[in-house]
């Protein structure tokens, strides 16, 4: 890390970076065992406002999103009082309330449990019963898969996105094969990863 640094002409503040070592499910959390560059070590780390444990999880972050979005519903509360008509309500809790819980949902829907995606259906259902959303508003998932098809869609059209070469763009075939939604390679597949999960979206 180091070494990385001072090649990038980069000091690093010891005080304000943590390493993680990521293990598997089944196996003892490494936190406690010294670290490798001598900073601190951590069990989760927050990265681009996602907060993602050692063993891949996003437990934390739900916790810290749904009690979040679960106090901004008391402003929403206070601006219906106040006469808001429904539309205006609606297109409010969609912009900061629904807007914070799917934040970059691409890079973490895939890692949720059951239990922790039920957790998030049970608080759109909450949020819809209060009028906040109309009746007929999508399921927390429906919007995932809205974001996962919306980012993949601009992977494939845009050759210069920052996600492009992550994908192996598959081979110019002389056969008449059934045609792919996407111009990209298979990869092992994976529905806890963005990446596989979209390479394998509709190809059956």
């Amino acid at each position: 890390m180091k070494v990385w640094a001072t090649s990038k002409n980069l000091r690093i503040n010891q005080q304000k970076t943590r390493e993680m070592v990521v293990v598997k499910r089944s196996k003892a959390s490494l936190a406690s065992l010294p670290s490798i560059t001598g900073v601190k070590r951590a069990t989760s780390m927050k990265i681009l406002g996602i907060t993602i444990g050692e063993r891949l999880t996003v437990s934390e972050h739900v916790d810290k999103i749904l009690c979040s979005c679960a106090s901004s519903l008391y402003a929403l509360r206070v601006l219906r009082d106040h006469g808001m008509p429904a539309e205006a309500l609606h297109l409010v809790s969609r912009a900061t309330t629904v807007a914070r819980l799917l934040y970059a949902s691409p890079a973490w829907w895939g890692l949720l449990s059951a239990e922790e995606v039920d957790r998030i259906e049970r608080f759109m259902r909450r949020v819809k019963r209060t009028g906040f959303l109309p009746p007929d508003a999508p399921s927390a998932n429906c919007m995932a898969e809205t974001a996962d098809t919306a980012l993949f869609a601009d992977v494939i059209r845009d050759r210069c996105h920052v996600l492009r070469k992550h994908f192996l763009e598959r081979p110019v075939s002389k056969y008449n094969l059934r045609p792919r939604p996407h111009p990209f390679e298979l990869t092992s597949k994976n529905n806890r990863s963005y990446i596989s999960r979209m390479l394998f979206k509709n190809i059956c």
